[in-house]
């Protein structure tokens, strides 16, 4: 935590509350939009702005820390129907933590953890996977201010909370509610660099960005059209939407858009705005909305047509909430969302990938799949310090691959990964196994010789050892393509063959063969077949 004395930290917050009144002073009803002639909305939190490039723009900052008296929770319906009621599972209610709006967005993207987009939350708790609440990370309270910071670092990352040993967020801009002073870092030591929470991206609380403590800057086009992934400030000013975005992309994931957007009604085109149908279609497609109250943002999850209301969770508490759309929320009014749009994540990595060489040509793959909706998984090799080059794709749910057409004694290395439309998971680790040494030469037959008449039922049947051969097999036969097996021996360590009693016939000719196989287990082709007939009867 930044140390300050207490007379000092007396000192900022006074300064801070006297800056935030000014502000209320001078953006109050009278600020009007000179080009439409639209009243703002009797809010200290907004103004009207003209960006670099000319535009009139409305920006609102949102700082609303939690009340001392809180909302009353409301019960979430069970049953969810489609078109009247519909609320999103697995949405994080988390207490205010640094900001609202941050909060709100760490709810948001803690939501999107739980449903596959599983690098938004990293940390150790839960297994990795976000919290419903942030009630396991504690609670800091700030003097003189007295506000009580939910600590989340999805949020606002803070050195020694959820395993972090080295300064983040808190420890480089906070310094207490409304503050409006330097940040803690300026002159004291490097910042850190923008990492795991929301309010690293968003601006929140950051002087650089012009916010003050608990502050996060939106910006909104008077009409009510969407405002797209606004940048037109920077670097005075950040967007929290914007930094939305950014967020998303440092965990690896595709935004398709991201807009702020005054509600109808709101906007100076009546026509205009972003109206409670879009909100459902928006829960509808499973994507929580920041709902946007003056001075305040929260993370609406579901919604009610039947009574034209809304379910929040207001960063207040761990629990549901309601208000009517377009209405008020505490006496906040509403006039604004937040939307940001993701592509489908990709498929989880397969893993436990294991390689294993079973000849001098062949590799067999196997691996542990980690999905249950990929298109199949891409395999990849490469030997020595080469690149890795795709050599095969396999189907959904199929585990294993055969590599073949190697070249003996050398060492292979495999990686695989799951695939998803033009979306690929993380490869797995890779692993690697060396093919075996080629086999053995073919053995050469020695006796006896092709065509040659034997006297008796029992031969011996003798050929020579080719480089480093450790054992043999043999076939006998009647027929040249060896179809009707007389003998199928292997594991044969001499070099020669003692036909057994009761197999030959009298007046028969016989054919014959021999390979060899090395201590690895490789074994080498048939040599050339020889011919001999027993021709001396009894």
């Amino acid at each position: 935590m930044y140390k300050v004395d207490f007379q000092k930290k007396w000192v900022s917050f006074i300064l801070s509350f006297l800056l935030i009144f000014s502000l209320a002073v001078s953006i109050v009803p009278q600020t009007v939009l000179a080009d439409v002639g639209r009243e703002l909305p009797p809010s200290p939190y907004e103004k009207i702005v003209t960006d670099p490039s000319g535009r009139q723009l409305i920006q609102a900052i949102f700082p609303v820390p939690p009340p001392k008296i809180k909302v009353a929770a409301v019960d979430v319906p069970e049953v969810h129907i489609a078109g009247v009621i519909n609320t999103l599972s697995n949405v994080p209610a988390f207490d205010w933590s640094y900001g609202c709006a941050a909060t709100s967005a760490a709810m948001l993207f803690g939501y999107y953890d739980r449903i596959g987009y599983s690098n938004m939350y990293t940390g150790p708790t839960n297994g990795g996977v976000c919290p419903l609440d942030n009630s396991a990370w504690g609670q800091t309270v700030w003097w003189p201010s007295g506000v009580t910071c939910g600590e989340c670092p999805l949020s606002a990352t803070h050195n020694g909370i959820d395993g972090m040993a080295i300064k983040g967020h808190v420890d480089d801009y906070w310094i207490d509610y409304g503050n409006a002073g330097p940040d803690p870092y300026l002159g004291n030591w490097a910042e850190h660099t923008l990492g795991d929470c929301t309010g690293d991206y968003m601006g929140t609380n950051q002087a650089k960005y012009s916010n003050i403590d608990g502050g996060t800057i939106f910006f909104y086009d008077p009409t009510g059209d969407p405002l797209y992934d606004y940048t037109g400030y920077e670097p005075t000013y950040r967007d929290g939407c914007h930094g939305m975005k950014l967020f998303a992309q440092s965990r690896g994931y595709t935004v398709v858009t991201n807009f702020n957007q005054l509600i109808q009604g709101q906007g100076s085109d009546p026509n205009k705005g972003f109206t409670f149908a879009d909100f459902q279609a928006e829960i509808d497609a499973g994507r929580p909305v920041l709902i946007l109250v003056t001075g305040h943002a929260m993370l609406g999850y579901g919604y009610d047509t039947s009574t034209n209301t809304i379910h929040v969770h207001n960063t207040w508490d761990y629990y549901s909430h309601t208000m009517t759309w377009g209405g008020t929320y505490s006496g906040m009014q509403q006039y604004a969302v937040t939307v940001i749009r993701l592509n489908p994540p990709p498929p989880n990595a397969p893993s436990d990938l294991i390689a294993n060489a079973i000849s001098s040509s062949q590799i067999n793959l196997s691996w542990q799949d980690n999905s249950s909706d990929e298109a199949g998984f891409k395999i990849e090799r490469k030997t020595g310090s080469g690149s890795y080059s795709q050599i095969a794709t396999v189907g959904a749910g199929v585990t294993s691959y055969s590599s073949s057409r190697l070249s003996a004694s050398t060492e292979y290395y495999y990686r695989v990964r799951a695939y998803k439309g033009t979306l690929n998971s993380d490869y797995c680790e890779e692993a690697s196994a060396t093919t075996l040494p080629p086999p053995p030469s073919a053995p050469t037959l020695k006796s006896p010789a092709s065509a040659s008449t034997v006297s008796n039922l029992t031969p011996k049947l003798e050929w020579n050892a080719p480089s480093g051969a450790v054992s043999y097999g043999i076939q006998i036969s009647t027929s040249s393509s060896f179809a009707n097996l007389l003998v199928n021996e292997t594991g044969i360590t001499d070099l020669y063959y003692d036909i057994a009693a009761r197999i030959l016939n009298w007046n028969t000719t016989y054919y014959w063969r021999v390979n060899a196989r090395n201590s690895f287990g490789s074994t080498s082709s048939w040599s050339t077949s020889r011919y001999f007939k027993i021709t001396v009867g009894p």
